[in-house]
């Protein structure tokens, strides 16, 4: 984490840190070495060959228990009120990362193909999910992008969910809003504001979409999405609300109506202005984990590294939240969002 932080510092810089530049509270339950390192005051090795080896061995179960423990702390210390087991709010994101084209990671992430053949990089899907006061990130979720047992990032989602703190606010852009997405928040015990695609909501709706819609919504699956999910109950649905407001964006594009699925109570200018939110927040893969020519280059290396990567970059998130949040209009006549990457302000009619 220590090389993360600091742009690409040598191991020894970060074995230096380790030994003299941490509290003796780091060491709440020292091993032998640090104990009689402490009792007689001889210095443990600096040479960072043993370490190097330490910590590509180290599980990935470890890592994965760390990851979640820095996070755990990190939002605690950061936003009193989640330590007050209060509900939070997550923005699921998702990219791409193209990893070092060696035979082990083509074998866990296989090339893709086009019509003029295969790809030479394999390619990752990772989720995300930021907790949106803190713009802390939890531990990703990833898996192939191609091949047999290739993932989408609902498909992350519903491996990932079970992670999340009880009761918080999941918020998908429109790429999320499908019923598998809002089946597995619901069963989780989790409330959801979802974006929904204009087709999807005219369904839903059961016609044309018209600015003001706030009607109760029963949502069932398709047969698409029993076809895809084949393993959902016959009973299977999600209660909620279907919103449509009409949006303007400031950049001076056309008005549109933008619709929303949604199983939180709350009044609807409240549930816009929690979307609204989302421009805050984005996943770059390039800022976790190192792309292609860089280490490591088996898939047993990758995951521990690429989450300790993850780890390294959270401590830079709360700062970058506490800037971008200043941008947030207070008031509920105002959303702001992100459209393909773009920030923009947005006035919602009806307010």
């Amino acid at each position: 984490m220590v090389q993360r932080l600091r742009g690409g510092a040598s191991l020894e810089t970060a074995v230096l840190q380790l030994l003299r530049g941490l509290p003796a509270s780091f060491w709440p339950r020292p091993c032998k070495r640090i104990r009689q390192w402490r009792e007689t005051g001889a210095g443990i090795s600096s040479h960072t060959g043993a370490y190097n080896q330490a910590r590509q061995a180290l599980p990935l179960s470890l890592v994965q228990q760390s990851c979640d423990r820095i996070f755990e702390q990190l939002a605690a210390r950061m936003d009193p009120l989640g330590a007050q087991d209060q509900p939070r709010t997550f923005l699921l994101d998702g990219t791409t990362l193209r990893v070092s084209s060696t035979p082990a990671l083509r074998q866990d992430y296989p090339l893709g193909s086009n019509q003029h053949g295969l790809s030479h990089w394999p390619v990752i899907r990772m989720l995300v999910a930021h907790d949106l006061e803190t713009g802390l990130a939890m531990r990703p979720q990833w898996g192939p992008m191609h091949g047999p047992d290739a993932v989408s990032e609902q498909g992350l989602l519903e491996l990932s969910i079970g992670r999340l703190p009880a009761g918080s606010t999941v918020i998908g852009d429109a790429n999320f809003g499908v019923f598998s997405v809002a089946w597995a928040a619901s069963q989780s015990g989790h409330p959801c504001v979802l974006r929904l695609t204009v087709d999807r909501a005219r369904r839903l709706a059961g016609g044309s979409l018209t600015d003001g819609i706030d009607r109760p919504l029963v949502w069932k699956p398709s047969r698409d999405d029993r076809r895809s999910h084949p393993e959902l109950p016959a009973e299977a649905c999600v209660t909620g609300r279907l919103i449509v407001r009409r949006v303007e964006p400031d950049n001076g594009d056309d008005p549109f109506l933008l619709a929303v699925f949604t199983t939180l109570s709350s009044d609807w200018r409240k549930v816009f202005d929690l979307y609204g939110r989302r421009w805050t927040i984005g996943v770059s893969s390039q800022g976790h984990i190192r792309p292609v020519g860089a280490r490591p280059t088996g898939a047993k290396r990758l995951r521990p590294r690429s989450l300790g990567g993850v780890v390294a970059r959270k401590q830079d998130g709360g700062a970058l939240r506490q800037h971008t949040r200043k941008g947030v209009c207070a008031t509920h006549q105002v959303a702001t969002y992100s459209e393909r990457r773009r920030s923009l302000v947005t006035r919602i009619s009806g307010g």
